[in-house]
């Protein structure tokens, strides 16, 4: 976040919640790894910013992703990285916790650190005004009636290209980081689910190869208008 650090944001979200019953609103981006998922939500969120509510006020959007990944870790006294890698990992099991016992240094509980992910994706949303980017945003946000989940996918051979140019690595390695970082995320959705989760979680998908950000964008903010959630 630019101008404001995620505790300050939080702050003016508090107090402008006294002000209304309702939580939200909030948008999720879910996306295929390859496709512009931070780009999208960082325009919508400034598309958002201009517009006035109901009552004439513009307020303030911001897109988070990797900011509540920080604001985990602080909550747990860990690392980012750390947290980063257990929202990915499959849980350790109970040998991978009595080995962990024994180490000298702290080593977080797979559960738990899943747990506070989610519980700061949830706070943030039912502020409201926010995008938030993957972290299972679209199934710890069902529920918030003002919400509008977004799915960006893309053919493998497009995603790859687009890989190939984001990390500088061959088409063999971007084939298996696509692979690795789509079962990570599948893996997360369908944990903090409780079920195997599909298509029906998401309002819209937009194919990335065919449809550019703006269109992207464009179409998202009429669909909030749709909804009357703008």
């Amino acid at each position: 976040m630019a101008k404001n650090t995620l505790l300050d944001f939080v702050k003016v979200k508090l107090k402008e919640k006294s002000a209304k019953k309702s939580l939200g609103p909030v948008v999720t981006v879910s996306r295929e790894f390859g496709c512009p998922g931070r780009i999208v939500a960082d325009e919508l969120a400034k598309q958002l910013s201009r517009r006035k509510d109901s009552s004439g006020r513009i307020i303030e959007w911001e897109a988070l992703g990797k900011e509540i990944i920080s604001e985990a870790a602080k909550e747990m006294h860990l690392s980012p990285k750390l947290v980063e890698n257990f929202t990915r990992e499959k849980p350790r099991g109970i040998f991978g916790q009595f080995f962990a016992s024994f180490s000298d240094h702290y080593v977080p509980n797979d559960i738990d650190v899943k747990k506070t992910v989610a519980n700061v994706v949830r706070f943030l949303a039912k502020q409201g005004h926010v995008v938030i980017i993957g972290r299972g945003g679209a199934v710890l946000t069902r529920d918030i009636k003002d919400s509008l989940h977004i799915r960006l996918y893309a053919p493998v051979e497009w995603r790859v290209k687009r890989a190939m140019e984001m990390e500088k690595v061959n088409a063999a390695e971007a084939r298996k980081m696509i692979d690795a970082i789509d079962r990570e995320r599948i893996y997360l959705r369908n944990v903090l689910a409780g079920e195997t989760t599909d298509m029906s979680l998401f309002d819209v998908a937009f194919n990335c190869q065919e449809l550019g950000v703006p269109e992207i964008v464009a179409a998202s903010l009429r669909i909030l208008e749709l909804k009357k959630i703008i």
